[in-house]
């Protein structure tokens, strides 16, 4: 259907000087067209994606990560030749200042606004969109000095104990710059060249700006502990960077994509792409909206595309969730894009911050909105430095929850490398947050996602050959909590018995139980109830595992970091483990626990097959006095 342009100052600009033209309605987006509204004579900046025969995602994905060179060179091949006619068309107007975007397909320039209309009639533009302006993220202060808590909660330092510090990898701060001089941050700049990134200045050598917020982000992934203690999840990896904000915490779309595609191809060197990237940074005013295709009445659906082409290419995507909460729904892109790791954020005490957005995610195909949480509150990290003034930040946002996922993939590929071992992207992503710790309502909800990071447990799912049996594994029926209720009173000097009803379990997966008591309903820093079972060391965790049936023999391990101390049990009617048919009985468990002090008291049990499947009981509470 073809659609008059819509605005009646430049439809008067045009009738003086050539019949009146027409354009598909699809080619340029509503908020570019309610921009040209408002100021109809003014020059705009824009990007124009042209049409091709494969979108550049689907290229990526067929050729696969192992091709990443070749992905690089098809892209820019198939957009240079896309390109050619619409070069020859600007320059026939004088118009030659372009860039071109090849990751999208695409070139960034700046147009008067009567040139619009008969861009939008050519046949191989695909689309028209605002480059829109981003907000650089500000830094929330805190007002604390105990910031180190957050690196020993992720489990990090059990992986360091085994040498495990993200040796090897290369990870991507897309941001405002970093300050490569702290002392936190020295030694880690891969410095090699090509590996800093300003689309805005074309400066030489990374720095950073205002608040620094790309360097407390870059110190929180990788940063040293010059202050006496570590404040950076993986100080063994290297650094490299890009500048995503002028210096008056400005930037535009184009500019991300520009980025985007130097982070496949830095100094022109697909080989020496990063591992992962962190994207601490978002479209805030838009919290709710999906802006991944055209018809969201968004100019930023080209940026889907990158984010889909650079985890094509096998660089995993983490992207902090967003500070819009606590209202639900208050995703925001890209975070919510399916092809990102969004991160939410935690207090101390694991609850979850009211201004980390929450879900339901906006985008239909990313089903879980956080993916996880993470520290996000009071964190201590790297800020400016001048010869020996050396200053440190205590800061809270996601933008500071994000990087502990970052630094969390770097740990798990060195330790992979140094294990030969080669988990992809999508197996990174099931060992995270299959191994993440429950909190909020059971099982994934909108304000934890899949729950609390924990690296070391992601590693024993990698390690152990556990993460084959996730997919297409069928997690066990909730178990059912029976007594005691909220009815129930208890003296300071009574034991206590919790019974409940045993999960079943379709695939005949033998069943243990987790039981977690805590005198708060988010079930936040459960009790110290003892443990039992076999019990062993393992790289400072404690852990408890038990032989099945099943025909791998493997041994079914459950991890818990030491302030998550809780009582296990095997389940005696788990099944036979040996797949001939669903287990189908419920039996009926108990454990005794007390004398507690006086209080009210919350309680679940958690059932695990040993493969993923996790299912967890309704909380119950009862009284001590």
């Amino acid at each position: 259907m073809q659609l008059k342009i819509i605005s009646s100052v430049i439809l008067c600009l045009l009738l003086m000087v050539s019949p009146p033209v027409t354009v598909a309605a699809a080619v340029i987006t509503p908020k570019l067209q309610s921009v040209l509204d408002q100021n109809p004579s003014e020059s705009v900046s824009v990007i124009v994606t042209l049409t091709t025969d494969e979108n550049p995602a689907m290229l990526a994905r067929r050729l696969g990560p192992r091709q990443r060179s070749l992905i690089v060179k098809e892209l820019k091949s198939a957009s240079e030749k896309s390109r050619k006619p619409l070069h020859q068309f600007l320059s026939q107007r004088n118009l030659t200042s372009v860039r071109p975007l090849w990751l999208i397909n695409g070139m960034a320039l700046t147009v008067p606004p009567e040139l619009l209309a008969e861009l939008a009639s050519l046949s191989y533009v695909e689309a028209i969109t605002l480059d829109e302006e981003i907000q650089l993220p500000s830094n929330f202060d805190a007002d604390t000095s105990s910031a180190e808590w957050n690196i020993e909660q992720t489990g990090a330092p059990l992986l360091w104990q085994r040498n495990y510090d993200g040796r090897g990898i290369t990870i991507a701060i897309l941001d405002s710059g970093v300050n490569i001089d702290h002392p936190d941050l020295a030694g880690r700049w891969r410095g090699e060249q090509g590996d800093w990134f300003d689309p805005y200045t074309d400066s030489t050598a990374p720095y950073d700006f205002g608040g620094y917020h790309g360097t407390g982000v870059a110190s929180v992934a990788l940063g040293g502990n010059h202050s006496g203690s570590t404040i950076g999840m993986a100080p063994g990896a290297s650094l490299i960077a890009a500048k995503l904000f002028r210096d008056d915490g400005t930037g535009n779309l184009s500019y991300i994509i520009e980025a985007l595609q130097w982070v496949l191809s830095p100094g022109g060197n697909p080989e020496r792409a990063p591992a992962v990237i962190n994207n601490s940074w978002g479209f805030d005013d838009e919290a709710g909206h999906c802006l991944s295709t055209f018809g969201s009445g968004s100019s930023t659906y080209h940026l889907r595309t990158a984010i889909q082409t650079i985890k094509a290419a096998g660089i995993f995507v983490v992207s902090a969730a967003g500070n819009n909460g606590p209202d639900a729904a208050t995703s925001i892109s890209p975070a919510n894009y399916p092809e990102s790791f969004s991160v939410g954020a935690t207090w101390p005490d694991n609850m979850i911050a009211g201004f980390s957005s929450r879900g339901p995610s906006a985008c239909p195909e990313d089903f879980t909105y956080p993916d996880l949480a993470a520290p996000g509150i009071a964190i201590k990290a790297a800020s400016s430095s001048s010869g020996n003034d050396i200053s440190y930040q205590n800061v809270s946002g996601t933008s500071f929850s994000a990087p502990h996922v970052t630094g969390a993939v770097a740990l798990l590929l060195s330790a992979a490398n140094d294990l030969g071992l080669s988990p992809d992207v999508t197996e990174i992503d099931l060992a995270l947050k299959y191994s993440a710790i429950d909190f909020g309502p059971p099982g994934v909800d909108d304000a934890y996602g899949f729950g609390l990071l924990n690296v070391a447990n992601a590693l024993n799912l990698i390690e152990n050959n556990l993460l084959p049996d996730i997919a297409g594994n069928t997690p066990p029926s909730p178990p059912r909590t029976i007594t005691p209720t909220a009815d129930t009173i208890f003296s300071t000097s009574d034991t206590i018995t919790l019974t409940w009803e045993g999960a079943t379990d379709q695939d005949g997966d033998e069943l243990f139980y987790v039981v977690i008591v805590a005198d708060n309903p988010y079930l936040n820093n459960p009790l110290d109830i003892g443990t039992s079972g076999f019990v062993a060391a393992f790289f400072g965790l404690s852990f408890v595992g038990m032989t099945r049936s099943r025909p791998s023999g493997k041994l079914v391990i459950a991890l818990f970091v030491p302030f998550l101390l809780v009582w296990v049990i095997s389940c005696g009617g788990g099944g036979s483990g040996n797949n001939d048919s669903p287990q189908t009985t419920a039996y009926d468990f108990s454990q005794t626990i007390g004398p507690l002090s006086t209080g009210t008291y919350y309680w679940k049990v958690v059932a695990n097959d040993g493969r993923g499947g996790v299912s967890e009981s309704a909380v119950l509470s009862f009284k001590v006095q």
